[in-house]
C-alpha cells in the first residue's frame, strides 16, 4: 500500500471517528458550521457558512439540512453530505433564494434530504462572493444531528 493511501485512509478514519464522536454529543445546531471552508484567492472573503435541522427551524420539514452561506448573491459553492447512520450522501450546488424570500435574502441556499441521523457534510468549490472575486474554497466541515420525522400515531 503506497504511503499517500495509507495517509489518506488514516485520515478518513480520524475524521469519521471524531464526527462519531460530535454527533453523540448533539452539536449540530443553528449556527456557523463546524469548522468554516478557507477562502483563497479572494481578498473580501465569504460570509460564514451556516446549517439547520428542524429543531432549529420550523419550517423545515425534518429529515433534511438547510445550509446558507451569508455571501448575499455569491454563486458556485457546493456542499457534499453523508448521514453516518444510513449511509446516503450526496451532493449539491449552492442556489440563490429568490428574491424577497423572508430573512434569506439572496443568500446563497441549499436543501439536503439526507434522513435522520448524524450528518456530515463538507462545503467547498469554486465561488464568487458578493464583491465579484472568484474564490477556491477548500472545504470546511459540519457535523448536524438530523432528527427523525414526527409521528403523530406514535404520541401516546
Amino acid at each position: 500500500m503506497s504511503t499517500t493511501r495509507s495517509v489518506v485512509r488514516a485520515v478518513v478514519v480520524v475524521t469519521v471517528g471524531a464526527a462519531a464522536g460530535f454527533a453523540a454529543t448533539g452539536l449540530g445546531v443553528a449556527a456557523p458550521i463546524d469548522i468554516q471552508p478557507t477562502p483563497m484567492l479572494c481578498p473580501a472573503g465569504i460570509g460564514a457558512a451556516e446549517s439547520q435541522v428542524a429543531t432549529d427551524n420550523a419550517t423545515l420539514g425534518g429529515e433534511q439540512v438547510f445550509y446558507f452561506l451569508r455571501d448575499p448573491n455569491g454563486k458556485g459553492a457546493h456542499v457534499a453530505y453523508l448521514n453516518l447512520a444510513t449511509g446516503v450522501a450526496g451532493s449539491q450546488a449552492f442556489a440563490n433564494a429568490p428574491a424577497g424570500t423572508p430573512w434569506i435574502g439572496t443568500l446563497p441556499i441549499a436543501l439536503a434530504e439526507t434522513g435522520a441521523g448524524p450528518v456530515v457534510s463538507a462545503v467547498y468549490g469554486m465561488h464568487t462572493n458578493t464583491a465579484g472575486e472568484a474564490c477556491i474554497l477548500l472545504p470546511g466541515l459540519d457535523l448536524s444531528q438530523v432528527p427523525p420525522l414526527e409521528n403523530p400515531e406514535n404520541d401516546g
